[in-house]
C-alpha cells in the first residue's frame, strides 16, 4: 500500500471512530425529547399553559416552526400578508437559506416540504455533530500535549458529538428549525479555519449568514485567523474569507426584498421583538432581581446566561494555565456572541443561539475530564432536555 492509500484509510478511519459518539448523542437526544412530549401530554391540563393546547398540536412544527413551514409552502408575503395567505409579514424575520432548500426537496417528500423541514433538521444536526467531532479531535490533537494528545483530542471530541445533542436547548434540532442545519455550517467554518482553508471558511461563513443573521459573527474567527496565520494569506483568502458573512446577509436581505419590497424589513421586525440595546450587566442583574421577588418568567435564560458565562471565564482561564487551551478565535468569537446575547433587552432563545456557538460545548467537554463531572453534566443536560421540551410545546418556554 502507498504513502497517499496509507493515508486515506487513516482520514477515513478517523472519521468512522466518531460515529459511536455521534450516534449515541443523537439517538439519546431523540428518545429525550420523545420523552419531553409525553410529560407536556401528560401536564397540559395540570399546569398553567398561557397558549392552551397550541403548542402541543403544532408538534414539531411550535413556535418558530409555524413561520418555516409557511415559507417552505407559501414563501414570504408583503408585510400586511395576503389574503387567504395565512401569513402576517412576520415570517419575514427569518433567513430564506432553511426554508428555500425544504422547498427544493420537497418533491422528494411526496410535495411535503414541512417533512423536508424535519429531515433537513435531523440529518443536519447529526452530521453538524461529526463534523463538531472531527474538529475537536484535530484542534486538541495538534496542540503539543506529548503522548496524551491523541487520547485528550478524541475523548473531549466524543463528549462534544453527545454535549451538542443533549444540551438542554438543544430539542430544536429535532424541530423544523434552522438551527440543524447552521450548526453543520459553523462547525464547518472553524474546520476550514483550522486547515488554513480560507476561502472555503469565508464560502461556508456566507451560507452561515443566509440561514441566520448571526451567522455573521463568524467574521470574528475568520479575521482572527487571517491575522495569525504565517505565512501571510494570498489577497484572495482575505477577500473571500472577511467578504463571506457580509455578502451572505446582504444576500439574504435582498432575497426577501423580492417578496415583501422591504430591503431592511427583517432587522426592523427582529428590533420590534428583542427591543433596544441594553448594558449586560443589569440585563444579567435584572432576572436574578425578578426571580428574587418571586417572577420566574426568565429563570430559564438566567440558567443560560450563567452557564454560558462560568464557560467562557473557564476558557479565559484555560487560554492562561499549562494545559489544554481553545484557539484565541473561538474565545474571541465566543466572547462576542455571549455579548450581543446579553445585550438585548429580550433574551428568549438564549439558550438556542449559544448552542450554535459551538467552542461553549468544546469548552463543557472539556470540563467535563472526570467520570463523575461527565456523569452529572449528562444527567442535568438529559434531564434538562426533556423538561425544556415540555415547557416549549406547554407554550411556558419561548425557544
Amino acid at each position: 500500500m502507498t504513502a497517499l492509500n496509507e493515508l486515506e484509510v487513516t482520514k477515513s478511519s478517523l472519521w468512522r471512530a466518531g460515529l459511536p459518539a455521534v450516534c449515541l448523542g443523537w439517538v439519546w437526544a431523540r428518545l429525550c425529547i420523545a420523552s419531553g412530549f409525553l410529560t407536556a401530554h401528560l401536564l397540559v391540563d395540570r399546569l398553567e399553559t398561557p397558549r392552551g393546547s397550541e403548542q402541543i398540536q403544532q408538534g414539531l412544527f411550535t413556535w418558530d416552526g409555524a413561520f418555516y413551514r409557511g415559507l417552505a409552502q407559501q414563501w414570504y408575503t408583503r408585510p400586511l400578508g395576503g389574503a387567504g395567505s395565512g401569513l402576517s409579514g412576520e415570517e419575514a424575520r427569518f433567513f430564506p437559506v432553511y426554508p428555500a432548500l425544504a422547498k427544493a426537496l420537497g418533491p422528494l417528500f411526496g410535495g411535503h416540504a414541512d417533512w423536508a423541514l424535519i429531515a433537513i433538521s435531523n440529518i443536519a444536526a447529526f452530521l453538524g455533530a461529526w463534523v463538531l467531532w472531527k474538529l475537536a479531535t484535530e484542534v486538541l490533537q495538534g496542540q503539543d500535549q506529548g503522548e496524551a494528545a491523541p487520547t485528550l483530542g478524541r475523548s473531549v471530541a466524543d463528549r462534544s458529538a453527545v454535549l451538542i445533542a443533549i444540551f438542554p436547548a438543544a430539542f430544536v434540532l429535532a424541530f423544523a428549525y434552522s438551527e440543524g442545519l447552521a450548526l453543520l455550517v459553523v462547525a464547518g467554518t472553524l474546520l476550514a479555519l483550522h486547515r488554513r482553508n480560507f476561502v472555503l471558511a469565508g464560502l461556508l461563513a456566507l451560507l452561515a449568514a443566509a440561514i441566520r443573521p448571526v451567522g455573521g459573527l463568524l467574521l470574528v474567527p475568520i479575521a482572527i485567523e487571517l491575522l495569525r496565520a504565517q505565512p501571510r494569506p494570498r489577497w484572495w483568502n482575505w477577500i473571500v474569507g472577511l467578504g463571506g458573512p457580509f455578502l451572505g446577509f446582504g444576500l439574504a436581505l435582498i432575497w426577501i426584498e423580492r417578496s415583501t419590497g422591504e430591503l431592511l424589513l427583517p432587522l426592523r421586525l427582529q428590533r420590534q421583538i428583542r427591543g433596544g440595546f441594553q448594558d449586560p450587566v443589569t440585563r444579567v442583574l435584572e432576572p436574578v432581581g425578578e426571580l428574587i421577588r418571586g417572577n420566574f418568567r426568565d429563570v430559564y435564560n438566567l440558567g443560560f446566561m450563567v452557564v454560558f458565562l462560568l464557560l467562557f471565564v473557564f476558557m479565559l482561564l484555560g487560554a492562561r494555565s499549562s494545559g489544554p487551551k481553545l484557539p484565541t478565535s473561538w474565545i474571541a468569537y465566543s466572547g462576542v456572541s455571549l455579548l450581543l446575547l446579553l445585550s438585548s433587552q429580550v433574551t428568549d432563545s438564549l439558550g438556542r443561539y449559544g448552542l450554535l456557538v459551538v467552542p461553549f460545548i468544546v469548552a463543557l467537554a472539556l470540563w467535563a475530564d472526570r467520570r463523575w463531572r461527565m456523569i452529572a453534566v449528562g444527567i442535568a443536560c438529559s434531564a434538562g432536555l426533556i423538561w425544556l421540551t415540555s415547557e416549549a410545546l406547554l407554550g411556558r418556554l419561548v425557544p
